[in-house]
């Protein structure tokens, strides 16, 4: 195989990451991408050195020496968050990343999508991630909105698309009835909400707002990662006979192609054959891909009302159920323990 897909098989927290930065040490391998993902996703990567990393978008083959990585196909990105919460992290720790990260043309998530994320979960702003995906991914359906090269390429295009955009911010405003002032007031009180998306809410201009904003933190900033064509890169690198891996987002029954959950999950389909889809990949070329579905383990699930801490029992038993935190301190089991008399066995 010389494309190794890495989807969870579940809700999510199944190790993709732990995987991804193994099979990444593989010397065939290449290239590793994230692709349709966002900063929604998430997964901890633990450097040769023992410092934590908490990465979003980077890839999680990012820490390992002689691998390209890039930020590709569909993704979606917000590049003040990326740089604050991700590039600062391999700065403050000198990883020279300069020379194995970058970055794709993505789909830019704006303040206002973020904006639109809560002003449309109002009444229940802990059902979102507030991390605007579905905004981001309406505006990438409608065909409009900013991707990273319309940042380096004509500014008053960049203006257009960008105040044509914001057009569903004031309707969603109007709609609820809401001002500006009430929304900065809900605002301020979720941690999600970031500050650059506080002063956006402010600005009496928020097209030049925005725009000075990714010139700081994008065209004009030194740390930035490079720009590159990440399909060609992808396609390149399985001319040559060697490996790419491609890091799955979210989880299967996360995947906006799930039809059980559509409802709750995410904009985008994180499933293997979607995964596949955005990467550009033809499987009527050369491509021989080889999946690797990520699944639960005895003791290991902690996220969401469905989640399983056993494997053994239906993914949504515990919620059919009623089932609560405390209905499991009751049992006083030492789920690791669970874990390790299971494998010992």
């Amino acid at each position: 195989s010389n494309c190794i897909l890495v989807p969870g098989a579940y809700f999510g927290d199944e190790g993709k990451g732990k995987t991804v930065d193994a099979i990444a040490r593989h010397p065939a391998v290449k290239v590793v991408a994230r692709v349709n993902s966002g900063e929604n996703a998430g997964h901890t990567v633990i450097g040769p050195t023992g410092i934590e990393y908490d990465f979003h978008l980077c890839p999680s083959g990012l820490l390992t020496p002689g691998k390209v990585n890039v930020v590709g196909p569909e993704c979606v990105m917000d590049p003040v968050s990326f740089m604050k919460r991700e590039i600062s992290q391999l700065t403050n720790s000198s990883v020279d990343y300069k020379e194995r990260l970058f970055v794709g043309n993505v789909h830019l998530v704006c303040p206002h999508h973020k904006l639109l994320d809560l002003i449309n979960s109002w009444d229940a702003p802990n059902a979102s991630t507030l991390q605007g995906m579905g905004p981001v991914h309406a505006s990438k359906a409608s065909r409009r909105g900013l991707r990273l090269d319309h940042l380096f390429n004509d500014r008053s295009d960049a203006e257009r698309r960008l105040a044509l955009d914001m057009k569903e911010y004031w309707r969603a405003l109007a709609a609820m009835g809401k001002s500006e002032e009430e929304l900065l007031a809900v605002a301020r009180q979720s941690s999600k909400i970031q500050p650059h998306v506080l002063d956006f809410i402010q600005a009496p201009n928020k097209a030049t707002y925005v725009l000075e904003l990714y010139d700081e933190f994008v065209v004009n900033n030194p740390q930035f990662p490079a720009r590159t064509d990440v399909s060609y890169l992808l396609r390149e690198t399985i001319a040559r006979g060697e490996k790419v891996l491609l890091e799955g987002p979210q989880s299967y029954w996360l995947s906006n192609s799930a039809e059980k959950f559509w409802d709750s999950g995410t904009s985008a389909c994180t499933d293997a054959g979607g995964m596949l889809c955005a990467a550009r990949l033809n499987l009527a070329g050369d491509v021989k891909p080889l999946v690797i579905n990520i699944h639960k383990t005895p003791g290991s699930s902690r996220v969401g009302a469905g989640a399983n801490p056993c494997a053994f029992v239906p993914q949504n038993y515990f919620s059919a159920v009623d089932g609560t935190a405390d209905d499991f301190r009751k049992m006083e089991l030492d789920w690791r323990e669970v874990s390790r008399q299971f494998f010992g066995s």
